[in-house]
């Protein structure tokens, strides 16, 4: 069964990394959002395994999303989040409690992501 995983972050380029990260794990049914808001439309229509994101961004922070997305009923409210930043610190703690919810620091060690992609991946 292939995983849908939905990529969030302001800048293509870290985009087009994870893109690239993904694909080597021979994952392709990837969907990408620009911003938070973009990314809670696109978790409204469908359903995704996995959901990378971003903190610093524009309309929309990660953790604006990540709460809207955990408190709002629907098809995401539990999906996995993995939240990649270099501002975790700056995230508030109620934010950081949410259940199923992983925090990693940028720059990224993609090793410990692989490994934390396939656990979560593996969850019912």
């Amino acid at each position: 069964m292939t995983k849908k995983i939905l990529i969030v972050d302001d800048e293509l380029e870290i985009r087009d990394i994870f893109k690239t990260f993904f694909e080597l794990m021979g994952m392709t049914d990837l969907y990408f959002a620009a911003d938070g808001l973009e990314a809670f439309v696109l978790c409204s229509q469908q359903k995704f395994d996995l959901i990378t994101l971003d903190h610093q961004m524009p309309f929309f922070t990660g953790a604006s999303f990540l709460g809207a997305l955990r408190s709002k009923e629907g098809i995401n409210q539990k999906s996995p989040v993995f939240m990649i930043s270099a501002f975790i610190p700056d995230i508030e703690d109620s934010v950081k409690a949410f259940e199923n919810t992983f925090f990693f620091d940028k720059p990224m060690n993609f090793e410990s992501l692989s490994r934390n992609v396939k656990i979560a991946l593996s969850k019912k």
